[in-house]
């Protein structure tokens, strides 16, 4: 009896070591970044894309890092098809310093993605700006990093300076700009900064259009209160009309 015991708990515990091992952690090949400084509401995105290692076992756990305090939209990972049929993955979080690492579990591909949105632009006068920090937490690894620019923008500037090459635009008229790949080391920071001029059709235009016509309707009324006030005193001034005598 003790005996048929002692095997039932060494089969459970082999089995539990078995389904712990399944999904073991693949460490990450490359990572991809996105960086749209105004997406979709008007607020800054990044899709950052785990490229893991070829010779990991499916399936396998990867982990991607996120600015802390940002909202992930969707994570998952990439079929290479119709992006309606990429399987939505449930993310474990983890902070480590100023960054919030999800993890989730990769069943078809070697590939995953997560988006998330990361803030929002500084928009002046049309002048659109915006700032991005990727930390890496892991070991080295390659990161490329490309920038979504907004339909119509004009003296675009990617830190510091006008990007370099043609950009790709898609169908809305975004464009996007590679910025080129490097090695990041652990604990080392990725930074980029953007700024350009919309060219009238932003929401920062329309909102400036809006209070250009709303200062001149309040200069406006003032003119006309302070000629309403000047006829008034006027009249005061000059009393009644003297009545013709007999």
């Amino acid at each position: 009896m003790r005996r048929r015991a002692l095997l039932t708990l060494l089969a459970a515990a082999g089995l539990g070591l078995l389904l712990s091992g399944v999904a073991a952690a693949a460490p990450a090949r490359e990572y991809q970044i996105q960086y749209s400084p105004v997406g979709n509401g008007g607020l800054s995105q990044m899709i950052v894309t785990v490229v893991a290692d070829p010779a990991a076992s499916l399936p396998a756990t990867v982990s991607v890092p996120i600015p802390a305090g940002s909202m992930v939209l969707w994570s998952g990972e990439l079929l290479g098809g119709d992006a309606a049929d990429d399987p939505l993955r449930e993310a474990t979080v983890e902070r480590i310093g100023d960054m919030d690492v999800y993890t989730f579990t990769l069943e078809q591909t070697l590939i995953g993605q997560v988006e998330a949105t990361v803030g929002e632009p500084t928009i002046v006068n049309d002048v659109v700006r915006s700032d991005l920090t990727w930390t890496n937490p892991g070991e080295a690894v390659p990161v490329s990093l490309s920038v979504v620019v907004e339909p119509g923008a004009q003296d675009i500037r990617i830190n510091g300076s006008p990007p370099d090459g043609k950009p790709q635009v898609n169908e809305v008229g975004e464009s996007l700009y590679p910025i080129g790949s490097q090695n990041v080391a652990a604990g080392a920071a990725l930074t980029v900064s953007t700024e350009w001029t919309r060219n009238g059709g932003g929401e920062g235009g329309e909102s400036s259009t809006l209070l250009s016509i709303v200062g001149t309707l309040l200069v406006m009324v003032v003119v006309v209160l302070v000629l309403v006030i000047v006829r008034q005193r006027r009249r005061i001034d000059e009393g009644p009309a003297a009545s013709d005598g007999p």
